[in-house]
């Protein structure tokens, strides 16, 4: 469950549990699936291996029109802002919309 993949992230990496479990009550906005069918911007949608959150990064992408998938083998829903591999593909991602 959420609750204690959050619970062990904020653990395992000292990160502030009160912040985290504030996130976790926040209000979202759920897409449904024609929702994300209707998206026409190229996007790139990453996620980790091992994302025992979110875990389905492909299928979002191939429902977006132009969207782009890339699985981090190793990395978890946590740990993926902070790889260098992450960030050297959203560059590159981007690249080609920089003017």
């Amino acid at each position: 469950d959420r609750y204690s993949v959050y619970s062990t992230y904020t653990q395992e990496s000292g990160a502030s549990r009160e912040a985290l479990f504030a996130l976790m009550k926040g209000t979202a906005i759920h897409l449904s699936v024609d929702d994300v069918a209707t998206i026409k911007t190229p996007t790139l949608v990453i996620s980790g291996g091992k994302d025992l959150v979110l875990g389905q990064g492909m299928e979002l992408s191939e429902t977006i029109t132009e969207g782009h998938y890339l699985e981090i083998a190793d990395a978890d829903h946590f740990s993926l802002a902070a790889l260098s591999e992450v960030k050297k593909a959203i560059s590159e991602f981007l690249k080609p919309t920089i003017i």
